[in-house]
């Protein structure tokens, strides 16, 4: 039976999306349903429940509303010196030390301390800070990280670079938490014997304290992938034995169950801080308080009102919330669990009911997933059957153990941790092993609205047939459901539309090209971690950019790597592809590959067994429409530059030239060879410097648009502005990365450029 507290849910969603997201499909489709399930539920519904609804969604929806008024900032920008209390637990990074500071206006400002000296503050440290302020970077990858949308919703309009601090620690119940939190993680970490057991160490900091920041990259991706991640979240299973295990004890000890309940709850508010406060643990939290309090007072309570109220409350707490993935997920699978009591019911074994709340959870995180992330595994499913009952009923206790027993006893807590950590590496490797069968990996890219919104249509009628029992017509919506999903896969194949994307690596070149029907794709130059006076990050642009992209256009094979020539921020990043995508052939410039990277590279396709192809003016090719023709280097050139591989290419009807980094002397052979030589899109050399695009070879060319691929706030001043004036003097409509992010060209066989689209936009 669907209770009240479901619809008031509903309404509260469909409050906060309509404030937050305005109309939009998602909205209208919220929408849509709490009418619906409410019109069909009318008559189980009594008079002031319904009179009820109206008044809650407009008192949601000003709250919502007070939200938004109170995330304003009250600060102008011109500030240099801030002084108030730090707001989040401190962290270490490439670029500094950051932390949230709410000032003494109420207002939380993203603080970093490029240079930290002394003692670094602690949460709740009162604080002064002189420096300057800026606004967060809009997002410029169409599949990166959007840190000022991330900021915004954490109602953060200003970033904060200290040169000078000076800070006085201020004692709290939750400084204290954190402090013991830290000091926890800390020594699980040293029970790791230098590489040895540190894969271990990292899993129990998760289990215990829902720390994943000291796992490495490989194994969180390896998780990820393999739809095992949930497991190292603090959620409803980790908070239950907890409780369980603190029950048992306090019982045992001689106190009232009606006191141990007490204490209980008093206790979690506390186990949230210590296990990181995630969404996950916060919903699992609350909902076992609301079960503990309605015991305590003989109230029936059914797990559908006390997940929509934890629900409700945290909503209303911070209507952001509602764009975290973990909370998405968390409260998504928690309730389909809790709503398919009848399929969970009818299962014969432990087992069965494992392997249907697996499906169960699979199913309707599964849209989310490929959206989110842009590739699923099929192990995932079967992997769930060993990982649930392993971590569950041994890793995570015995994790546990090892926590409570490190301060006091550190021998049998070093044994404990050999044997988990022993364990860990063993599934870890069969993880691993599994994880690089690409067979077993489905990369979907990212679907639309539309497609996510059909999947979830068709895995709620598949719901509903389930537990109606109709077997055939779950048969066919499992059919369908699988049909969408091969669908999502195929729409490359189908989509008349070609695309040529430069992406924004900063200081680089990389040049996506897509044929139309994905009929080849072709990456030039793949860019790589060259920093200048760009923020510091802790990836190059390979895992930053290049492998977001291709998983988010579903692409899982490159035709043709061209790497046009030498330097580190063309080819920078070519080993990491060869070990994340297939390849089928790799084109360099005639004269040889000589230096420590090139030799690197040259390795890297070779343990790959990619085709490593030497490539001189005059080589060929044609592909569905597309004409494609190498016009340098002929092997004779100077430096590096000038033996850049220069291409140009005929597709949709326009004439395009990728130049890499030539300068004037390559430029002037090249025009002098191919006096004709007309171009509709250039993509400008050597990122606009001023020793190339000469005035005379912008005579030849010609271009309507030109891209320049150049970092932000790069030392060379790239590019020019005499090149930038001479471009647009010449007519042609000029694009950047260090202003636009990724710019995407848009073409069709017979129709021409059809769309030219930048990440960032143009003000």
């Amino acid at each position: 039976m669907i209770r009240p507290a479901l619809f008031y849910a509903f309404i509260t969603l469909s409050a906060v999306m309509w404030f937050l997201d305005g109309p939009g499909l998602w909205t209208f489709t919220v929408t849509a349903m709490t009418f619906i399930l409410i019109f069909v539920h009318r008559k189980k519904l009594n008079r002031s429940a319904l009179l009820g609804m109206p008044v809650w969604f407009l008192a949601v929806s000003a709250l919502t509303f007070y939200h938004g008024i109170s995330s304003e900032t009250l600060l102008t920008g011109t500030e240099t010196v801030l002084q108030g209390t730090v707001h989040s637990v401190p962290s270490e990074g490439v670029s500094g030390l950051r932390f949230v500071l709410k000032t003494e206006s109420g207002e939380k400002v993203q603080a970093v301390v490029p240079d930290p000296t002394g003692n670094p503050p602690d949460y709740n440290s009162l604080c002064r800070l002189s420096g300057n302020l800026e606004e967060p970077a809009k997002q410029y990858n169409e599949f990166g990280f959007d840190y000022k949308r991330y900021l915004n919703q954490q109602r953060i309009s200003w970033l904060f670079y200290a040169g000078e601090y000076n800070c006085v620690q201020k004692t709290s119940v939750k400084s204290l938490l954190y402090s013991f939190r830290a000091d926890g993680i800390e020594r699980l970490g040293l029970l790791a014997e230098e590489d040895k057991g540190r894969h271990g160490a990292s899993v129990i900091q998760a289990l215990v304290y829902g720390e994943r920041g000291t796992m490495e990259e490989g194994h969180r991706e390896a998780y990820r992938v393999i739809g095992v991640s949930h497991l190292l979240a603090v959620s409803g299973l980790h908070v239950g034995l907890v409780v369980f295990l603190l029950l048992f004890v306090l019982q045992r000890t001689g106190v009232t169950k009606e006191t141990s309940f007490t204490l209980a709850i008093c206790f979690l508010p506390f186990y949230v801080v210590l296990a990181g406060g995630a969404p996950s643990v916060t919903r699992a939290a609350m909902m076992v308080m609301a079960v503990l309090i309605a015991l305590k007072i003989s109230l029936p309570l059914k797990p559908v009102d006390s997940i929509s109220g934890v629900f409700i409350v945290l909503l209303l707490w911070d209507p952001a919330n509602i764009y975290h993935i973990g909370f998405q997920l968390s409260f998504l699978t928690t309730f389909v669990l809790i709503l398919s009591g009848r399929i969970l019911s009818r299962s014969q074994s432990w087992f069965g009911t494992i392997v249907r709340v697996t499906v169960l959870a699979q199913l309707a995180s599964f849209p989310v997933v490929i959206y989110q992330f842009h590739e699923f595994s099929l192990l995932s499913i079967p992997f769930n059957f060993v990982f649930i009952p392993y971590i569950s009923f041994a890793v995570l206790p015995l994790s546990l153990l090892i926590a409570i027993l490190l301060p006091f006893a550190a021998l049998p807590a070093q044994l404990l941790f050999s044997f988990v950590s022993s364990t860990l590496d063993v599934f870890h490797g069969i993880m691993f092993f599994l994880n690089d069968l690409s067979l077993f990996r489905i990369t979907f890219g990212q679907p639309s609205d539309l497609m996510v919104f059909l999947l979830y249509s068709m895995t709620v009628l598949l719901f509903y047939f389930w537990e109606q029992e109709f077997r055939q017509r779950v048969l066919a919506a499992s059919a369908v459901l699988a049909g969408l999903s091969v669908l999502q896969v195929m729409l490359p194949y189908i989509d008349p539309e070609g695309r040529v994307t430069m992406l924004d690596v900063g200081q680089g070149d990389a040049f996506l090209v897509e044929l139309p029907y994905r009929e080849r794709v072709y990456l030039i130059d793949t860019g790589g971690a060259v920093y200048f006076g760009e923020e510091a990050v802790s990836a190059g642009p390979g895992e930053r950019v290049l492998l977001p992209h291709l998983r988010g256009r579903g692409i899982t094979k490159i035709d043709k790597l061209i790497l046009t020539h030498g330097h580190a921020d063309h080819i920078g990043e070519t080993c990491l592809l060869t070990e994340h995508v297939n390849i089928g052939a790799a084109l360099y410039p005639a004269g040889g590959m000589h230096s420590l990277l090139e030799l690197e590279v040259k390795d890297c396709l070779e343990e790959a067994g990619i085709p490593l192809i030497v490539t001189y003016v005059g080589l060929s090719w044609t592909r569905n429409g597309g004409q494609f023709r190498v016009l340098s280097p002929n092997g004779s050139e100077s430096s590096e530059n000038d033996r850049s591989i220069v291409l140009e290419a005929v597709m949709g009807g326009y004439n395009w030239l990728f130049t890499g980094d030539i300068e004037e002397e390559a430029e002037k052979r090249i025009t002098a060879d191919y006096p004709d030589l007309e171009t509709d899109v250039l993509k400008v050399a050597h990122h606009g410097s001023i020793s190339s695009s000469t005035h005379e070879f912008m005579e030849i060319v010609k271009p309507q648009i030109a891209l320049i691929s150049a970092g932000r706030k790069n030392r060379h001043g790239h590019p020019s502005a005499e090149v930038t004036d001479r471009l647009e003097n010449a007519g042609a409509l000029v694009y950047r990365t260090d202003q636009d992010g990724d710019v995407t060209v848009t073409f069709r066989n017979k129709k021409g450029i059809t769309e030219v689209r930048a990440v960032a936009g143009r003000e």
